[in-house]
């Protein structure tokens, strides 16, 4: 039912003002969409900076960052109380994490929070949430085959977004929606180790056997917890993506730039962080 709400309320629509059918007035209803939509271009022209999840931000003087347009996801808010401040915006795509997290999500308070619209049988009712509708170019085949092949983007997020095999790609879909450049990247480290070694992609469960190298592909060791489920990456497939983002970048005059210490992730330029943003 809360999905089916969501999905109603993702278009503008016409309600009655009242129980009467006779008597009430129409009330028009702005829906999810149109949120979006007036999102557009809103920081046009400003820098910001998306903040993944990976171990170097342990290396990284976040506090610099207070005064920035930040764009955050899945688990940043553990982060919050030691930062002192929260990020600009929050996503979360993914149906394990978004069910995994839903009630700190829901109770997290500073960012505009954003949530594919599959997710929303995760949240309350009356929650904070805005949604966005997710799209896929990839075939079935070619996620469990890993081929590189390219997917969309898109660049009017209050539309479709379109899926790339990690949330950063969604959130690089976003930060092109309302404006942001040049878009810096900070723990992004791309590196997976031992997890993408051991495991195929998909869901694993995490175990007393496994939650060590777990622990390797995240900033927090209470990242997640022993009998969480998450996902193995489909490398290939994200890089495909980073790919395509990279070219509409460059094609409408925008730049990536990451600043994410140790990175494995050579498809955009990369910049010390010290340089962009000074310690």
């Amino acid at each position: 039912m809360k999905r089916r709400k969501a999905e109603r309320e993702f278009f503008s629509h016409i309600a009655l003002k009242g129980r009467k059918i006779k008597s009430a007035p129409l009330l028009r209803i702005s829906g999810h969409s149109e949120y979006l939509r007036s999102l557009k271009n809103s920081r046009l022209g400003e820098r910001g900076v998306i903040i993944a999840n990976g171990p170097s931000l342990k290396e990284t003087p976040l506090h610099r960052l207070k005064d920035e347009v930040t764009v955050g996801c899945n688990g940043i808010y553990q982060l919050f109380p030691e930062l002192g401040f929260p990020v600009t915006y929050y996503m979360t795509e993914d149906k394990v994490q978004t069910e995994l997290r839903s009630r700190e999500i829901e109770t997290m308070r500073g960012p505009l929070k954003f949530a594919a619209i599959s997710n929303a049988d995760s949240f309350s009712f009356d929650s904070d949430i805005n949604y966005f509708q997710t799209v896929s170019s990839w075939t079935n085949e070619d996620i469990e085959n890993q081929q590189p092949v390219e997917t969309a983007f898109s660049t009017n997020f209050d539309q479709f977004v379109v899926l790339g095999g990690t949330i950063t790609y969604i959130m690089l879909q976003f930060a092109y929606h309302i404006g942001l450049n040049p878009v810096y990247l900070v723990g992004l480290d791309h590196s997976y180790g031992r997890l993408s070694q051991l495991y195929p992609p998909g869901k694993i469960e995490i175990t007393y056997e496994n939650i060590g190298i777990v622990r390797e592909c995240h900033f927090s060791e209470e990242y997640y917890k022993i009998g969480d489920r998450i996902g193995v990456p489909h490398v290939a497939l994200q890089e495909a993506a980073y790919k395509k983002a990279k070219r509409v970048y460059q094609s409408a005059g925008r730049e990536i730039v990451n600043l994410s210490a140790k990175t494995q992730l050579d498809i955009f330029q990369k910049k010390e962080f010290s340089k962009v943003f000074d310690v």
